[in-house]
């Protein structure tokens, strides 16, 4: 078995296995970071297959932006909201 297919799998796994973490995930900030490892899992994913790019984008749009702007949101919202 080669190393791109032991990275793909473990990429994989992570990938899936933070998706099902969100679906089960019971307090909304634990959520937000088992979307986080999702979404490096899938950026993991992107250089797998040589794209760079997308990568590179996946990293700064969706775990840079994306997720920052989640958590300030759950931040500056009370518990009581």
């Amino acid at each position: 078995m080669g190393a791109e297919k032991v990275a793909f799998y473990i990429l994989s796994a992570l990938t899936l296995g933070g998706g099902i973490a969100i679906l089960f995930s019971v307090k909304l900030m634990r959520a937000v970071v088992y979307l986080l490892v999702s979404l490096f899992g899938v950026a993991g994913l992107y250089v797998l297959l040589n794209a760079d790019f997308l990568a590179a984008l996946q990293v700064l749009i969706y775990i840079g932006g994306i997720t920052v702007l989640l958590v300030f949101g759950l931040m500056l919202t009370g518990p009581g909201q």
